[in-house]
């Protein structure tokens, strides 16, 4: 087979719904337009300009997703597979296989070491006097479900690669990847891997929280790279920095190439949601409201100062308005709520609710209240 462009992400832009007649339906994520079929189930010219511009390597050539099985559709789907990339309903060229690692695996895997303990790492998000506590059940979820799905990850990337003649062109999407490349390059040597992580990059201290072997596994396989794509200048020169400290001495190939490449705006997915019956409800609103708006939209994380942000405009309110104008200005916050299983989520929205509380007893009057989440 001629080569193959491999894209590795937790989540991939195809999932899979079961219809009452019991077959398959693929639904694509709105982000991902280069996979969404035109009527005759081919890409359009604008959708290939699109995947040509989505791949790193520059080069136009057929698509194969990995990701994992993340609902009952898609594991239904992966099982009919039978080990087999899925083909059909998707355009031509593309095709999409689906990890189905263990429940418990999963778990481990997400909920305990990707979301929250890394995410809130490279957010810089944990209070380290007391936080994040690394014990016998972390350590359980790195060797049971860190290293066992990303060695899944790894296995089916290097099954796929083997079918090509050419060099594989392996791209990793998301930090969920962190240690797949090393694996991957283990399996496939001549592979050319490029990571994209989407996430902010601490410093070395902060790094010094996770265990020793964990670091070390982590810049291992981020050395077997041949490029880290990184969003900011900063970013770059703080992995340059984990590299150097934390990096095995042993490593005998050139360290990667890091860049700075901000992800692309998700410009069909926001237009579709600016032109929602809702979006319009909203806008609505906001003409028949004469008071004074202040408006921010954020995901409801701790890294995102919300609670200070709260706790700021009250003292606006207090110090920069006249008494009689409080009641006339608002704090509109648009949040998109975060996973509602996990405890530390949980209680930075009791923070953010328990601050708008407060602001909203002090200079609210009947209905009109200063602080509304939305």
């Amino acid at each position: 087979m001629s080569s193959r462009f491999i894209i590795a992400a937790n989540r991939g832009p195809v999932s899979f719904v079961a219809r009452d007649d019991g077959t398959l339906a693929p639904e694509f994520d709105s982000t991902s337009a280069q996979l969404r079929p035109t009527p005759q189930s081919s890409p359009s010219q604008k959708e290939q300009a699109e995947t040509e511009r989505a791949n790193p390597f520059g080069q136009a050539l057929p698509v194969t997703w990995i990701s994992i099985a993340a609902s009952a559709g898609d594991r239904e789907a992966a099982r009919r597979a039978d080990g087999e990339a899925i083909a059909s309903d998707l355009p031509d060229g593309h095709a999409a296989r689906l990890l189905t690692p263990s429940r418990r695996g999963l778990h481990r895997y997400y909920n305990t070491i990707c979301n929250p303990l890394l995410w809130f790492l490279h957010h810089r998000a944990w209070g380290f006097t007391h936080t994040p506590s690394i014990d016998h059940e972390a350590h359980t979820a790195w060797d049971h479900g860190m290293v066992t799905v990303s060695r899944a990850f790894a296995d089916e990337i290097a099954a796929e690669a083997r079918l090509t003649n050419d060099t594989p062109l392996i791209w990793l999407r998301d930090y969920h990847m962190h240690l797949v490349a090393g694996m991957v390059r283990e399996m496939v040597p001549d592979a050319r891997i490029r990571y994209s992580p989407a996430v902010p990059w601490p410093s070395p201290a902060d790094w010094m929280i996770l265990p020793a072997s964990w670091r070390t596994a982590i810049f291992d396989s981020i050395a077997a790279t041949d490029e880290v794509a990184l969003t900011s200048h900063r970013d770059v020169r703080a992995l340059a920095a984990c590299l150097d400290e934390f990096g095995s001495p042993e490593i005998d190939r050139p360290l990667p190439e890091i860049t700075v490449s901000p992800g692309a705006p998700e410009i069909e997915a926001v237009t579709s949601i600016a032109r929602s019956r809702r979006a319009r409800s909203f806008i609505d609103r906001f003409e028949r409201d004469d008071r004074y708006t202040f408006v921010t939209a954020e995901r409801a994380e701790p890294h995102r100062n919300i609670v200070r942000s709260i706790r700021a405009f009250g003292r606006a309110l207090e110090t920069m308005l006249a008494k009689d104008r409080a009641v006339e200005t608002r704090f509109l916050l648009v949040l998109a709520p975060p996973p509602p299983h996990l405890s530390q989520y949980r209680r930075y929205m009791s923070e953010i609710e328990r601050a708008a509380r407060d602001v909203n007893d002090r200079h609210g009057s009947g209905r009109r209240k200063p602080v509304e989440l939305i």
